[in-house]
């Protein structure tokens, strides 16, 4: 009986999380880019008020476009009504980013 209700139980957290992540709807980020760095495929969603805590969720790929230059890029991000949030990349490199604010 207790495997029984476990599974249920497992089978609805599963159910509702499913339910849940087709809601959110995601929409593409335009590529931006500056001299020396580039964001590319981004897209962004808002999460609902109570799942994932009501967050903005981003990703896309920051690249190092000038790789001799020595410096290190990064991504700000600001939710309003919030701080900003500063997500290093890497020199000479292209790396994934996905957060939540």
């Amino acid at each position: 009986m207790r495997k029984l209700a476990a599974g249920a139980l497992a089978v609805g957290l599963f159910a509702m999380g499913a339910g849940t992540a087709v809601a959110a709807t995601w929409h593409t980020i335009p590529k931006m880019s500056t001299s020396g760095a580039e964001f590319n495929s981004g897209k962004c969603t808002w999460w609902p008020a109570g799942t994932t805590d009501g967050a903005f969720e981003w990703k896309g790929n920051l690249k190092d476009t000038i790789s001799g230059d020595g410096h290190i890029v990064y991504m700000q991000v600001r939710v309003e009504g919030y701080d900003w949030s500063r997500y290093n990349g890497k020199q000479k490199k292209s790396v994934p980013l996905n957060y939540r604010n």
